[in-house]
């Protein structure tokens, strides 16, 4: 994919979650089932960022186990929602390509569902190549990204590798664009394999400790690839 394409894809994403804030913050309450098994790899009196926070709602995972929690996202008007839903919690508006954070800051670094927004091979790597300079030495980071390999969405898969086959798309193969329900509004997905992800992860200089799929039903209503990965 042409760097150009890729800015103006993130450029995009930016502009479609601050347009659907309030519907997304009105469906995302909590934590999906399941995140609870997260605890395990995060230390009491962790620091801990959640990069793409979202509406703050990762930091009730933490409800009774005591963290530092920061939350970044590019989203100002998401931002703002977790703001007011967790005004317990530090959230800034901040690139998930350029963190504004120091090298080694964190114990543990969140990433869920973000990465499949982001578009090109070069950017998730250097995604990536973020979330680990800002974890300390051992940090864990933990990740999900949504398994798109179903029949729900079969037809978008094929549409668009039909498009790059005949060279009318400028995207790379696996990715699509999806609707956000009714609002005439889609967002970008890189559909991700277990071996793509598990070579993007070892590749941007993670130990990679666990990968595996939720259960449907599990994370939500669609199966996710997590990663448990360490910074060595």
């Amino acid at each position: 994919m042409k760097q150009a394409t890729a800015q103006k894809i993130l450029l995009q994403t930016k502009e479609t979650y601050d347009s659907i804030a309030g519907d997304f913050n009105a469906t995302r309450g909590y934590p999906w089932p399941g995140f609870e098994k997260f605890l395990k790899y995060v230390p009491l009196g962790a620091k801990v960022l959640d990069v793409g926070c979202g509406n703050g709602r990762l930091l009730k995972l933490f409800a009774n186990h005591p963290v530092e929690y920061t939350g970044v996202d590019s989203s100002v008007q998401l931002v703002e929602l977790a703001k007011k839903n967790q005004p317990a919690g530090r959230f800034m508006v901040g690139d998930t390509l350029q963190l504004p954070f120091p090298d080694g800051q964190f114990d543990a670094v969140f990433m869920i569902a973000v990465l499949h927004h982001i578009p090109s091979r070069t950017l998730r790597k250097r995604a990536l190549e973020e979330t680990r300079r800002v974890l300390k030495p051992g940090g864990v980071f933990i990740m999900t990204n949504w398994d798109r390999y179903n029949l729900k969405y079969a037809g978008y898969l094929i549409r668009y590798t039909l498009l790059k086959l005949i060279g009318r798309s400028g995207l790379d193969f696996k990715d699509v664009f999806l609707p956000w329900g009714n609002s005439g509004l889609t967002r970008y997905y890189h559909c991700y394999t277990s071996r793509e992800m598990r070579r993007a992860v070892m590749m941007s200089g993670f130990t990679l400790e666990k990968m595996y799929y939720t259960a449907k039903g599990e994370h939500s209503i669609n199966r996710n690839l997590v990663v448990i990965a360490r910074k060595s």
